[in-house]
Protein backbone atom coordinates (compact mmCIF):
# COMPACT_ATOMS: atom_id res chain seq x y z
CA UNK A 1 0.00 0.00 0.00
CA UNK A 2 1.25 3.39 -0.89
CA UNK A 3 0.94 6.45 1.28
CA UNK A 4 -0.30 9.45 -0.56
CA UNK A 5 1.36 12.82 0.10
CA UNK A 6 4.58 11.38 1.61
CA UNK A 7 7.64 11.89 -0.58
CA UNK A 8 11.18 10.83 0.08
CA UNK A 9 13.98 13.39 -0.42
CA UNK A 10 16.08 16.03 1.24
CA UNK A 11 14.54 18.51 3.57
CA UNK A 12 15.30 22.19 3.31
CA UNK A 13 17.41 22.06 6.48
CA UNK A 14 19.58 19.27 5.03
CA UNK A 15 20.16 21.26 1.85
CA UNK A 16 21.07 24.43 3.80
CA UNK A 17 23.52 22.49 6.01
CA UNK A 18 25.11 20.87 2.95
CA UNK A 19 25.54 24.25 1.27
CA UNK A 20 27.07 25.72 4.46
CA UNK A 21 29.58 22.85 4.65
CA UNK A 22 30.42 23.25 0.95
CA UNK A 23 30.90 27.01 1.37
CA UNK A 24 33.23 26.43 4.34
CA UNK A 25 35.34 23.92 2.41
CA UNK A 26 35.61 26.28 -0.58
CA UNK A 27 36.59 29.19 1.69
CA UNK A 28 39.29 27.17 3.46
CA UNK A 29 40.66 25.85 0.16
CA UNK A 30 40.74 29.32 -1.39
CA UNK A 31 42.41 30.81 1.67
CA UNK A 32 45.04 28.06 1.69
CA UNK A 33 45.75 28.53 -2.00
CA UNK A 34 46.08 32.30 -1.58
CA UNK A 35 48.48 31.89 1.35
CA UNK A 36 50.58 29.41 -0.64
CA UNK A 37 50.70 31.84 -3.58
CA UNK A 38 51.78 34.70 -1.30
CA UNK A 39 54.49 32.57 0.31
CA UNK A 40 55.75 31.54 -3.11
CA UNK A 41 55.90 35.15 -4.35
CA UNK A 42 57.63 36.33 -1.17
CA UNK A 43 60.17 33.51 -1.48
CA UNK A 44 60.79 34.56 -5.08
CA UNK A 45 61.37 38.17 -4.05
CA UNK A 46 63.72 37.08 -1.25
CA UNK A 47 65.63 34.80 -3.65
CA UNK A 48 66.08 37.65 -6.14
CA UNK A 49 67.21 40.01 -3.35
CA UNK A 50 69.70 37.43 -2.09
CA UNK A 51 71.09 37.04 -5.60
CA UNK A 52 71.47 40.81 -5.98
CA UNK A 53 73.23 41.06 -2.61
CA UNK A 54 75.57 38.21 -3.53
CA UNK A 55 76.33 39.92 -6.84
CA UNK A 56 77.24 43.14 -5.03
CA UNK A 57 79.46 41.19 -2.60
CA UNK A 58 81.20 39.37 -5.47
CA UNK A 59 81.68 42.64 -7.34
CA UNK A 60 83.21 44.21 -4.23
CA UNK A 61 85.65 41.29 -3.94
CA UNK A 62 86.59 41.56 -7.62
CA UNK A 63 87.08 45.32 -7.24
CA UNK A 64 89.34 44.77 -4.25
CA UNK A 65 91.49 42.30 -6.22
CA UNK A 66 92.04 44.92 -8.94
CA UNK A 67 93.51 47.45 -6.48
CA UNK A 68 96.34 47.76 -4.01
CA UNK A 69 95.06 47.64 -0.43
CA UNK A 70 95.76 51.31 0.40
CA UNK A 71 93.98 52.54 -2.75
CA UNK A 72 91.04 50.18 -2.19
CA UNK A 73 90.62 51.19 1.46
CA UNK A 74 90.73 54.91 0.67
CA UNK A 75 88.17 54.54 -2.13
CA UNK A 76 85.63 52.44 -0.24
CA UNK A 77 86.17 53.67 3.32
CA UNK A 78 83.74 56.56 3.17
CA UNK A 79 79.99 56.62 2.71
CA UNK A 80 77.61 54.01 1.31
CA UNK A 81 77.97 52.96 -2.30
CA UNK A 82 77.17 50.22 -4.80
CA UNK A 83 79.13 48.40 -7.46
CA UNK A 84 78.26 48.56 -11.16
CA UNK A 85 79.91 46.99 -14.16
CA UNK A 86 81.34 49.47 -16.63
CA UNK A 87 79.67 48.32 -19.84
CA UNK A 88 81.16 51.26 -21.78
CA UNK A 89 84.65 50.07 -20.83
CA UNK A 90 84.48 46.34 -19.97
CA UNK A 91 88.23 46.25 -19.35
CA UNK A 92 87.66 48.54 -16.37
CA UNK A 93 85.41 45.91 -14.79
CA UNK A 94 83.54 46.85 -11.63
CA UNK A 95 83.43 50.47 -10.50
CA UNK A 96 82.30 52.07 -7.24
CA UNK A 97 79.23 54.35 -7.46
CA UNK A 98 78.02 56.66 -4.70
CA UNK A 99 74.64 56.12 -3.05
CA UNK A 100 72.31 53.19 -3.60
CA UNK A 101 71.44 51.26 -6.75
CA UNK A 102 67.72 51.41 -7.49
CA UNK A 103 67.52 50.37 -11.15
CA UNK A 104 66.31 46.87 -10.19
CA UNK A 105 62.81 48.02 -9.17
CA UNK A 106 61.70 47.62 -6.38
CA UNK A 107 65.11 46.56 -4.99
CA UNK A 108 67.55 49.06 -3.44
CA UNK A 109 71.13 47.76 -3.25
CA UNK A 110 73.71 49.35 -0.98
CA UNK A 111 77.13 48.58 0.49
CA UNK A 112 77.97 50.25 3.80
CA UNK A 113 81.66 50.20 4.74
CA UNK A 114 83.26 50.09 8.17
CA UNK A 115 87.03 50.54 7.82
CA UNK A 116 88.56 51.12 11.26
CA UNK A 117 91.74 53.19 11.33
CA UNK A 118 94.97 51.34 11.93
CA UNK A 119 93.77 47.88 10.83
CA UNK A 120 94.27 45.97 7.61
CA UNK A 121 90.66 44.99 6.99
CA UNK A 122 87.27 46.53 6.28
CA UNK A 123 83.83 45.19 7.18
CA UNK A 124 81.05 45.71 4.67
CA UNK A 125 77.30 45.36 5.07
CA UNK A 126 75.72 44.53 1.73
CA UNK A 127 71.99 45.14 1.93
CA UNK A 128 69.09 44.84 -0.47
CA UNK A 129 65.78 46.37 0.62
CA UNK A 130 62.44 46.27 -1.13
CA UNK A 131 58.75 46.88 -0.56
CA UNK A 132 57.08 43.55 -1.16
CA UNK A 133 54.37 43.45 -3.80
CA UNK A 134 52.78 40.60 -1.84
CA UNK A 135 52.41 42.64 1.35
CA UNK A 136 51.70 46.17 0.10
CA UNK A 137 49.76 47.26 3.19
CA UNK A 138 52.51 47.06 5.79
CA UNK A 139 53.14 50.80 5.89
CA UNK A 140 56.76 51.92 5.76
CA UNK A 141 58.15 48.50 6.64
CA UNK A 142 60.24 46.85 3.98
CA UNK A 143 61.89 43.50 3.55
CA UNK A 144 65.67 43.29 3.64
CA UNK A 145 68.45 40.82 2.90
CA UNK A 146 71.83 41.55 4.47
CA UNK A 147 75.25 39.99 3.85
CA UNK A 148 78.37 40.74 5.84
CA UNK A 149 81.73 40.75 4.08
CA UNK A 150 85.19 41.25 5.59
CA UNK A 151 88.01 42.07 3.19
CA UNK A 152 91.60 42.59 4.21
CA UNK A 153 95.03 43.31 2.86
CA UNK A 154 95.82 39.60 2.59
CA UNK A 155 92.63 38.32 0.93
Amino acid sequence: MQHLGVRRGDTLIEVVISLAILASVITIATSGSLNAWRASRLAGERTKATGLAQRQADALKAYKKSKLWAAFKSEVGGSSFYMSFDTANPAAGWVRQSGALTTETPFEQKITPDCPAGVTYCNFTVSVKWQSSVRPNVGDASDEVTLFVRLGDLN
